[in-house]
């Protein structure tokens, strides 16, 4: 959650909740759940990309969008 620390304050600014799921088989799965939800997804693995990239294929990230 490190790497997406500069991300925090927006996804919550946004009305977004941002949270480690579960870890299994050395996979660690990322929740958001708020708006926007599938351009958020796309920031999110963005910047696990750019800070971490060789954990890329060692996190998942589930987005869903809010109930409005």
């Amino acid at each position: 959650m490190q790497a997406l620390s500069n991300l925090l304050p927006a996804v919550t600014q946004m009305g977004g909740q941002l949270a480690a799921a579960d870890e299994a088989n050395g996979t660690v799965t990322l929740r958001y759940e708020g708006p926007n939800a599938v351009t958020v997804k796309y920031g999110l693995e963005m910047e696990l990309n750019d800070k971490l990239p060789d954990a890329a294929g060692s996190v998942r990230i589930e987005a869903v969008e809010a109930a409005a």
